[in-house]
């Protein structure tokens, strides 16, 4: 009976696999093998390129694809095809299959370089573009195989064209605009909107080089549906606000804020509105580096949803596993220099002041721990730790000083994509500790009641051990799918000896998985296997080994109005199940409308069990301004 609740139980506690939970993944992994196939038979003759700019100016346009290339990434150049055509373009690629071109464009904005996929070889019109006037605007409309894979628009602002002064503005429906402005040196910045007219800028102040503005918005409701369920209704609220200011092109000032709101109905009552603060620092950027300083979110690794060494960011698990992994993170202090040289990125860490992670309240059914069944999140109950837990006091407290330091390198290459890192840091979700008082007192025969009064403070400590991690990942494409690898060995990794005493013990977490488009169609498959080893830990309640098949499938339908997808998490040694189907409108930019199902099932010391009468059914909506 593990008295815990480490980084990996918060994402993935599982143990002994079921006929129907085998049933169900070897559905999964023979449908993904079927996809698979159907990808490497149906891979289309065109190609794809990465777009990063496109200038009235040639000059502008060399100099521009030379920034690019010496990071790393070979960028060229492309001279107008026709006369109609006045534009340089700056690409990356043709790559064979839009999986490739998606990861190297997913890389680059990794690298602060933002560009979008489209197809290639251009048609003779010029770059695949049907060009019109429009109020002395060049519009350039990308054809109907580009927007049916992005659904982008490239808009060249040629009112000031003797000046020589042109705005490139990309419109990308999956992300913030990008402007790159060539009279500043073709620095990028992302804002909110290009559209004066377009309501949403109601919502945002500018004056100059000062902007301030409603980010994101969203209300869900959620009705638990089990009839064994004490609670009625899981409702939550998130509003986002966030500004910047560049008052000179190397600096760049972001400030950020956001305010959540729970909501439960029914035994017990639980109503919480916090406010934090989001990514708010000062951000200097010299020619090959950049400086952060204040508050900032930092997710590394590779692989989604469950990275293997992502230690050093700060969790958020006051949902518990309800939205994916980018929402599941906060900012926090950090002290940040990421260098930048052909192909190579250096990121280095320092968390001055840690943070726990985001926790809900004690009364909200999200808790690690519920007092009213005698549970504790990852933790096989018995009479004993049931009553303790009732009976007993929980504190979560989190320790002062700071949360330690990181190191990532990683380089991006033309075959295969690495890093490795090294990090000291503090775990931020807490392990739940038997207060040794009360420990000596069972150990000498008292009963609960009198070893509880018998304790020192709380009954269950939380504890936030640090830890040295030392891994490393690695990606590449092959068979019209990106493959991706990571692992990670941690020192003191918390365990609950067999007579109730704290330890730590080494271990090893590792993953892979794979991502790919069915027959180079917009349906994207993302199917991973993690795991959790302890290393050399006889007589542990914990759990000595995790294995875990995840993975998500999404798909835009209805000309890109409509999309579906479903993430899921189903133990492979234990029987544990997460599934998560939803199905969104999203053709009314930047509302999105959804309805979804999140399902939970399994044994008591896993998610799926610990949550299993939380299952519920969600109606939302949510912004992106």
């Amino acid at each position: 009976m593990p008295l815990s609740l480490s980084e990996d139980t918060n994402i993935s506690l599982l143990k002994t696999w079921t006929f129907s939970g085998r049933q169900i993944a070897g559905s999964l992994i023979a449908a993904s093998v079927f996809l698979g196939l159907l990808s490497v038979q149906n891979i289309a003759t065109a190609a794809y390129a990465i777009q990063m700019g496109a200038f009235n100016n040639p000059d502008n346009a060399s100099d521009y694809s030379s920034r690019i290339s010496d990071t790393g990434f070979p960028a060229i150049t492309v001279p107008p095809a026709t006369d109609k055509d006045t534009l340089t373009y700056v690409i990356i690629g043709p790559y064979p299959d839009k999986t490739t071109a998606d990861s190297v464009r997913n890389q680059l904005a990794t690298n602060t370089w933002h560009g979008y996929v489209r197809s290639w070889p251009m048609d003779n019109s010029h770059p695949g573009m049907n060009s019109r006037k429009d109020n002395n605007l060049l519009v350039a409309e990308a054809p109907s195989i580009n927007q049916a894979a992005d659904d982008e628009i490239l808009i060249i602002d040629d009112t000031e064209a003797d000046t020589g002064e042109d705005v490139l503005i990309i419109e990308d429906s999956e992300t913030d605009l990008i402007i790159e402005d060539e009279t500043n040196g073709g620095l990028d910045t992302d804002i909110t909107s290009a559209d004066s007219d377009n309501w949403t800028d109601k919502l945002r102040y500018s004056n100059g080089d000062f902007s301030i503005g409603l980010d994101k918005a969203r209300l869900e409701y959620g009705n638990l549906y089990q009839s064994k369920s004490s609670v009625n209704t899981s409702n939550y609220g998130h509003l986002a606000i966030a500004g910047e200011w560049n008052p000179d092109p190397a600096w760049e000032v972001q400030f950020a804020g956001r305010l959540d709101w729970y909501d439960q109905t029914g035994s017990p009552d639980d109503n919480d509105l916090e406010l934090d603060y989001g990514d708010s620092f000062v951000r200097y950027r010299g020619e090959n580096y950049r400086l952060t300083a204040g508050t900032q979110t930092i997710i590394w690794g590779r692989i989604d949803e469950l990275p293997p060494t992502d230690r050093i960011s700060r969790a958020d698990i006051s949902r518990g596993i309800l939205d994916p992994l980018e929402e599941r993170r906060r900012a926090m202090p950090v002290m940040r220099f990421e260098g930048f040289q052909e192909g190579y990125k250096l990121d280095a860490v320092w968390i001055p002041d840690f943070r726990k992670a985001a926790l809900a309240d004690k009364d909200s059914i999200w808790y690690p721990v519920n007092q009213t069944n005698g549970t504790i999140l990852g933790f096989e109950s018995n009479p004993a730790l049931k009553s303790l837990v009732q009976q007993g006091s929980i504190s979560d407290s989190a320790p002062s000083g700071d949360g330690g330091f990181g190191l990532r390198l990683s380089e991006t290459g033309q075959k295969i994509d690495y890093a490795a890192t090294v990090q000291y840091v503090r775990q931020s979700t807490p392990y739940f500790q038997l207060d040794p008082s009360v420990r000596n007192a069972i150990a000498n025969g008292a009963d609960t009641a009198t070893a509880i009064a018998a304790g020192n403070g709380a009954t269950f400590r939380a504890r936030y051990p640090r830890s040295w991690v030392i891994g490393g990942d690695a990606g590449f494409e092959a068979l019209s799918a990106t493959w991706r690898f990571e692992a990670a060995w941690l020192s003191d990794t918390p365990v609950t000896r067999k007579d109730l005493r704290f330890d730590t013990v080494n271990s090893v977490n590792w993953a892979a998985g794979a991502q790919f488009y069915p027959g180079d169609s917009d349906v994207r498959v993302n199917l991973q296997i993690t795991g959790i080893n302890l290393i050399d830990a006889p007589a542990v309640l914990d759990r000595t080994h995790i294995y875990n098949f995840n993975g998500s499938i999404q798909n835009e339908f209805g000309n890109n109005r409509w999309q579906a997808k479903t993430r899921f998490f189903l133990g492979l040694d234990q029987k544990d199940i997460y599934i998560n189907p939803e199905i969104s409108f999203i053709g009314w930019e930047p509302h999105e409308l959804y309805a979804g199902i999140h399902y939970f099932n399994g044994e008591e010391d896993t998610i799926g069990g610990f949550w299993e009468n939380n299952s519920l059914l969600t109606l939302g909506w949510r912004s992106q301004f």
